[in-house]
């Protein structure tokens, strides 16, 4: 359903917004041209430029190519909602029809306009998905478990701080 509704404006999308700033000042910047952005960005949300710097290593800056990234973290953000409701002993047709609304909402208008906003939302949202995946898991120990769920949400926490919220 996310490919079949977001899929087909893929190669109409381009840099919008606050796109350009991060685009203009490191789309070629190497880690330690990076590093004052990184040091002097917005205080608590420091990550946020290291993932964004990340893409444009992995994906390149071409913007069809880090949209797509962004449905990708998207459609993986549907699936780790959805298996964290089975988890948590929801019912696969529940499981199902909250995922679908987790596809459409909450924060669609900037994660499929904006190529910033795959670190700061789609980004950070994979995190504390993983941190309550992996707190719910019962493989490891309690220690263990709780340990990796806060490095996780860290992760998520000092990328864009609307995580604080989340959680």
């Amino acid at each position: 359903a996310g490919l079949w509704i977001f899929g087909p404006h893929g190669l109409d999308v381009g840099l919008h917004l606050d796109d350009h700033g991060f685009h203009r000042t490191l789309k070629d910047a190497t880690w330690r041209q990076a590093w004052p952005h990184i040091r002097d960005y917005v205080p608590g949300r420091n990550l946020h430029v290291v993932y964004t710097v990340a893409l444009y290593k992995i994906f390149g800056s071409d913007p069809v190519r880090l949209h797509a990234a962004g449905l990708f973290f998207d459609l993986l953000n549907v699936l780790l909602f959805f298996v964290l409701l089975l988890q948590r002993g929801y019912g696969s047709r529940w499981a199902l029809a909250a995922a679908g609304l987790f596809l459409v909402y909450p924060n669609h208008a900037e994660t499929h306009y904006w190529t910033t906003s795959i670190a700061m939302n789609l980004m950070s949202t994979t995190f504390l998905l993983a941190a309550f995946l992996w707190i719910g898991s019962g493989r490891f120990s309690p220690a263990l478990r709780g340990a990796g769920a806060f490095t996780l949400y860290l992760l998520a926490l000092f990328d864009y701080d609307q995580v604080f919220f989340m959680w």
